[in-house]
């Protein structure tokens, strides 16, 4: 029902998205259908400690239903991955994490996560009587799916490695920031001798 990715150099707080995670989710009959495999997605700067998104999903109802896949609405959802098309990805800002308990106290440092973890919604069709996952303010999130296994998140595989995060914000690696630093040097030697 999970899997957590490591990013060696880290991925900082900066301006806007800072990471962005894809599945692949599509668009079937009228607007604003879509047939979506959600997940929650959790960051953490030691591996031990995760930060989950707050997330929000407000339908009650599906919108259309093409043989057996329900659509949603996605406009009615908030920080869950899963809710674009596959040909894009949805967007996660760490500041919305800024008021988290594990922020607040030093554990999570948004200025240097190392880990992406990608926690699987099970689904909870409205059509279904069984248990499934809530969101941030505890309403039933709809989804296709009341179990793991296939039916569930997809991570999309291309050249044998995982294309479901994209990170916006990396910190940079030390060597390149030496380098650049090495590289200005001449530039303030020659300075001192005007």
């Amino acid at each position: 029902g999970s899997v957590t990715f490591y990013y060696e150099t880290g991925i900082y707080d900066g301006a806007g998205a800072d990471l962005a995670v894809r599945e692949n989710g599509y668009a079937f009959g009228p607007a604003p259908g879509f047939f979506a495999e959600l997940a929650f997605v959790e960051v953490s700067s030691n591996g031990v400690d995760f930060a989950r998104f707050p997330s929000i999903s407000t339908n009650t109802t599906t919108v259309s239903v093409a043989g057996s896949l329900l659509m949603y609405d996605m406009t009615n959802v908030h920080n869950l991955a899963g809710k674009h098309a596959s040909n894009l990805a949805t967007p996660f800002d760490l500041q919305d994490l800024a008021t988290h308990e594990m922020v607040v106290g030093g554990t999570v440092n948004l200025s240097n996560i190392k880990y992406v973890r990608l926690v699987d919604v099970v689904g909870n069709p409205e059509s279904s009587g069984a248990a499934g996952a809530v969101d941030s303010l505890g309403n039933r999130i709809l989804d296709n799916w009341t179990t793991y296994d296939s039916g569930g998140f997809d991570i999309s595989i291309v050249g044998g490695l995982p294309q479901a995060v994209g990170v916006l914000n990396a910190i940079p690696e030390p060597a390149i920031s030496v380098l650049g630093f090495a590289s200005m040097l001449p530039l303030l030697r020659r300075r001192r001798r005007n």
